[in-house]
């Protein structure tokens, strides 16, 4: 609708009728802008990851895991641990586990260590858009 039409029709009707008349558009614009938002409102979503302490080890392996909380709508695509013996700060690059998909709490089997070196490992997940939120970083040292 042109402004120029809303104009002439606004100065033709009296005062309590262009009250009414600008109420029901600013009523309309509003939920048309709450209608646009709502996709995006629906996306958000945060995952909290949590980084379970490393027992059993071994020369060659050791067990952890994690536990995945999320707040609001999405999914958790994939989840496990990541490990490193060479630096302190492991990501998905380095080694990891392949542990299921949701949030909860699970088990992880890490296998291919060396003896005697210390390694780094936490908790991780992946969410449906890709992108990958990490726990707390734990270190532990394998035995001869």
């Amino acid at each position: 609708m042109p402004v120029s039409y809303v104009k002439r029709y606004l100065v033709n009707l009296s005062l309590p009728k262009q009250e009414q008349y600008m109420k029901r558009l600013c009523s309309l614009l509003l939920l048309v802008l709450l209608a646009s938002c709502s996709k995006y409102l629906d996306d958000a979503f945060t995952i909290e990851v949590l980084t379970a302490s490393v027992s059993s080890i071994t020369a060659n392996s050791a067990t952890g895991g994690g536990t995945i909380k999320i707040t609001g709508t999405g999914t958790v695509a994939s989840r496990g641990v990541c490990w490193s013996g060479f630096h302190q700060t492991p990501t998905i690059s380095d080694s990891t586990t392949s542990d299921g998909v949701g949030q909860g709490s699970y088990v992880s089997n890490i296998k291919g260590l060396s003896g005697l070196k210390t390694y780094y490992v936490r908790a991780y997940a992946k969410d449906s858009k890709n992108v990958t939120s990490y726990g707390s970083i734990v270190s532990f040292v394998t035995p001869q």
